[in-house]
């Protein structure tokens, strides 16, 4: 159940799973399903009014930094807030951010880190361009270069294909399989092809 304006909304009940370092898993399934919400219920983006998320042990939903260090997370819509005047390098940037601690400047590791994702995506020579002037499938490896700029153990990915090409969708798994060798991986998507 989730909170809502009308009051408690029951999205998924009975839901139990594990994902073992370097697994991949892929939650399929058609449009309104409840695919995106359990991710977000994964992520503590929506906090489930029953059970638990737990790292290591660890309840994610108590532990922001835990949950910062472990997650890497690529949202649906990689196009929202077009038209913000931000540059790819500092939307990486913002997978360094940490909570708990304040604002602080970021660090010459934090600098190295950006650089290594961006390099690892093939972005780094965008580093200064806005957001709003790359391709679909640009903006998709910008996002997934922020996901994985922390080193998480898990990345979740939601609907990762739909702002890309054939193409770049081969590319995009093919970079998957190399991914899941050291992270564990949790897909959303509508196509059973995945």
């Amino acid at each position: 159940e989730f909170d809502t304006p009308a009051g408690p909304l029951a999205v998924l009940r009975g839901v139990s799973l594990e994902v073992a370092p370097s697994e991949t898993l892929s939650i399929v399934g058609p449009s309104g399903s409840g695919k995106s919400t359990l991710l977000m219920a994964l992520n503590g983006f929506a906090r489930a009014n029953e059970g638990k998320v737990l790292a290591n042990g660890e309840d994610l939903y108590d532990q922001f930094d835990l949950y910062r260090t472990l997650v890497g997370y690529v949202p649906q819509d990689i196009h929202v807030n077009r038209g913000f005047p931000i540059s790819v390098q500092d939307v990486v940037r913002m997978g360094e951010i940490r909570g708990g601690g304040g604002w602080r400047p970021f660090s010459k590791k934090d600098r190295s880190n950006v650089r290594k994702a961006l390099e690892r995506m093939e972005m780094w020579n965008f580093r200064y361009r806005r957001m709003d002037d790359l391709s679909g499938g640009q903006r998709q490896r910008v996002f997934l270069a922020r996901a994985l700029v922390s080193e998480p153990e898990i990345l979740f990915l939601d609907e990762p294909m739909s702002s890309v090409d054939t193409k770049g969708q081969t590319d995009f798994y093919e970079f998957l399989l190399e991914l899941n060798r050291t992270v564990s991986i949790v897909l959303v998507s509508h196509d059973a092809m995945v």
